[in-house]
């Protein structure tokens, strides 16, 4: 996964852009999402979970695993759940300024197409982003028709970058080995996304 990145006009070459945050979304689970009657006589669903944060994306729209980006991911396909899935893969999305809306679509993957099964747009505009904050929700899934479509179960996890950076300053004293198991010992403790990540967003 890259870096989110800016031009530098003086060297012509892209450079880091200084993150807020990284919010993490784990995507639980979901419950009674919709199925045609014939559909769900014939077949049990095949759904997985399109997660946007900060981005534009069209409504409805199925999302490949290859068009994933740092802002729009996708869960794999939950073959046993039918319209009870279990998927608890979690995601690490960078929060460059500020949070607005995270947008999640449920959709059933089959032979002949991906349908559209229900979206919820999560308004995220009024948290604090100078602490850390963790939620663990249900949302309510809507179809075309702002009709009820199921729910999702999602746990997210915000984590500033001047967290990260207390942590560094901490351990400037120490030898750079000691600075990196701290850090790795830190993360491990406050949020399971992967030091990779982590290390990825913020330039460790």
């Amino acid at each position: 996964m890259s870096n989110s990145s800016e031009v530098n006009p003086a060297a012509g070459q892209e450079v880091p852009l200084r993150l807020k945050g990284v919010l993490s979304v784990t995507a639980l689970e979901a419950k009674d999402l919709p199925r045609e009657w014939l559909a769900d006589f014939l077949t049990k669903s095949d759904p997985y979970l399109v997660i946007a944060l900060n981005a534009p994306y069209e409504k409805g729209k199925p999302l490949k695993a290859k068009e994933q980006d740092q802002h729009i991911q996708r869960t794999t396909i939950s073959n046993l759940g039918g319209k009870h899935p279990i998927w608890n893969e979690r995601f690490a999305l960078p929060v460059p300024t500020v949070l607005k809306t995270l947008h999640v679509e449920a959709f059933d993957a089959d032979l002949i197409g991906e349908d559209f099964m229900g979206a919820v747009d999560i308004d995220l505009s009024n948290r604090d982003l100078d602490d850390p904050w963790i939620e663990d929700v249900w949302h309510e899934l809507e179809d075309n028709h702002k009709k009820k479509a199921g729910k999702v179960h999602l746990i997210i996890h915000y984590v500033p970058q001047t967290y990260f950076g207390y942590l560094q300053q901490r351990a400037n004293h120490e030898a750079a080995e000691i600075k990196r198991d701290l850090t790795r010992a830190v993360v491990a403790k406050v949020t399971d996304i992967t030091q990779k990540e982590v290390n990825g967003y913020f330039g460790g």
